[in-house]
């Protein structure tokens, strides 16, 4: 029933063009970010697929090849680096929006971020 009167109530408001200028580049961020998280993605991908059916990689296998493995470990940090600032940088252009209770959410990805660097630290 809910539904039923709010399809037949025709709201409308004006929205000022500061407003719409700056949603459609937050817009144009959170793509940006799609884009970088796709590319570490595809990066991750180049080792996990290969792998993927191996149970168990010899030693000698590793410390064979542990200067690509090294270089592979310091591309995929500088990918999450990318990643968490063109987020930040998207996010920080809903502060615009702050007051809006459903921006506040998406807000609390950069810290999320900050909590996974915390982790991955750890390697």
């Amino acid at each position: 029933m809910i539904k039923k009167i709010a399809t037949t109530i025709e709201m409308s408001f004006d929205i000022p063009e500061s407003e719409k200028k700056e949603a459609q580049a937050a817009s144009d961020d959170f793509k940006k970010v799609i884009s970088t998280l796709d590319a570490a993605k595809k990066h991750l991908n180049m080792i996990y697929e290969p792998f993927q059916d191996s149970e168990e990689i010899p030693p000698e296998a590793i410390y064979e090849f542990r200067g690509a493995i090294f270089r592979y470990k310091e591309q995929i940090k500088e990918n999450f680096n990318k990643v968490k600032a063109v987020a930040f940088l998207a996010v920080m252009r809903f502060n615009y929006f702050a007051t809006d209770t459903h921006i506040t959410e998406l807000i609390l990805f950069v810290i999320a971020l900050e909590m996974l660097k915390n982790k991955l630290a750890f390697y």
